[in-house]
C-alpha cells in the first residue's frame, strides 16, 4: 500500500438490537452509580447507537478495496439465528483489566462460525486471518483506570443481569473514525442472512 492510498478503519460486526442496547447501557449506569462496584472507575463505555458484537477487525484498509470486501460478505450464505448474552468478565486477566465485557449464552456456535465464514471471505482480499481464536462478547467498557473498582462484584452483577433474546439476521461494514470523544461508526453496507 503505498503512502499516497486513502485508508478507512474497517470492521465487521453485528449490530445490536434497541432493547440489548438499553440494557447494556442500564447495566453500565448501575455498576456505575455511586454504590455500585465500578463508581470511581474510569471506563471509556460506549453509547447504545455504538454498542456492536465485532466479528472481524480489518484495520485500515484502501478505500477501493471496500466494494470488494462488501461483495464478499454479501456473497455469504448463512441463516438467521437467536443470540442472548450473558456472563461476563475481564480482557487480559482481572489483575490489569483491559476491556469489561458481556459473554453470550446462546448463540455462540453460530457467531463464531459466522465470524469465520466472514474471516475466510476477507482473507483473500488480502486482509491478515485472525491469529486468535474468536471469543463472541460484547464490550461493555474500555477500562482506563480501574484501581477505585471491585471487579469480583462488578461481574458477579454483570452474570446475573437478565438479557433479552435478539434475532440475529444482519452483518454491518463499518468504518470506524477516530474522534476525542471516541469512534464514531459508519455503516459501508450489510450482508443479510438467508431467507431476508
Amino acid at each position: 500500500m503505498s503512502n499516497s492510498e486513502s485508508t478507512m478503519r474497517v470492521f465487521a460486526g453485528i449490530p445490536l438490537d434497541s432493547r440489548n442496547a438499553a440494557k447494556a447501557v442500564e447495566l453500565v449506569g448501575q455498576l456505575r452509580a455511586a454504590s455500585g462496584p465500578l463508581h470511581g472507575a474510569r471506563l471509556s463505555c460506549p453509547s447504545s447507537q455504538r454498542l456492536h458484537l465485532t466479528l472481524k477487525f480489518c484495520g485500515d484498509v484502501p478505500e477501493q478495496r471496500i466494494p470488494d470486501m462488501l461483495a464478499a460478505l454479501q456473497n455469504l450464505v448463512w441463516d438467521p439465528f437467536e443470540l442472548q448474552f450473558g456472563g461476563a468478565g475481564v480482557f487480559p486477566q482481572p489483575s490489569r483489566p483491559r476491556v469489561f465485557w458481556a459473554g453470550v449464552r446462546r448463540g455462540a456456535e453460530e457467531l463464531t462460525r459466522l465470524a469465520q465464514q466472514v474471516n475466510n471471505a476477507l482473507v483473500p482480499l488480502g486482509l491478515q486471518s485472525d491469529q486468535r481464536p474468536y471469543h463472541p462478547h460484547l464490550t461493555l467498557c474500555r477500562v482506563r483506570d480501574s484501581r477505585q473498582a471491585r471487579w469480583d462484584q462488578a461481574i458477579e452483577m454483570a452474570e446475573a443481569w437478565q438479557w433479552p433474546c435478539m434475532a440475529v439476521s444482519r452483518l454491518v461494514l463499518w468504518q470506524s473514525i477516530l474522534q476525542s470523544s471516541g469512534p464514531e461508526y459508519r455503516s459501508l453496507g450489510e450482508s443479510l442472512s438467508a431467507g431476508k
